[in-house]
């Protein structure tokens, strides 16, 4: 079983948006990316896509939501200036349940969630990297412990 945190996709630049930070779009760098993820996910057992509301992560795992048929879930402790804690408590949650579940967040989130999984013990198996775009694969052992952390590149 895996978890499977996503950094959402390239979106538009804060300084170039006028609108609310939380409508904030992809660009179409972006909307390649989001387009590309399922291809991550063959052979995999997702039931869950859950993001941040924020428009650039619901944008960024729509299309995998679409492509494997599960419908995306907004979850606040996905949200930007979330606590890792938090994050971590519904990972080890998730853990716990049958089949894979795919997370999209945001930039200051992420490492501050493998940071904290590898002081509980976490096999970093890659560079601490976090692309906009880029997967983080959480491997659940059959005791239910997170056990090890592989990246994926963002996808194009």
């Amino acid at each position: 079983m895996a978890l499977y945190l996503v950094r959402h996709a390239v979106a538009v630049g804060r300084h170039a948006w006028n609108g609310s930070d939380m409508d904030r779009p992809l660009t179409t760098k972006g909307r390649r990316q989001s387009e590309a993820l399922p291809r991550l996910f063959k052979g995999t057992d997702v039931r869950r896509i859950l993001t941040s509301p924020a428009a650039r992560c619901r944008e960024t795992v729509g299309p995998l939501g679409k492509t494997l048929g599960v419908d995306v879930r907004n979850l606040d402790v996905l949200e930007e200036g979330a606590t890792a804690r938090k994050a971590v408590d519904l990972l080890h949650e998730l853990a716990e349940k049958k089949g894979d579940t795919v997370l999209c967040g945001h930039g200051d989130l992420i490492p501050e969630v493998l940071r904290r999984l590898a002081r509980e013990g976490t096999k970093l198996e890659s560079d601490l990297q976090f692309a906009k775009g880029s997967t983080w694969e959480l491997t659940v052992g059959d005791d239910g412990k997170i056990v090890s952390a592989h990246y994926h590149p963002p996808a194009e």
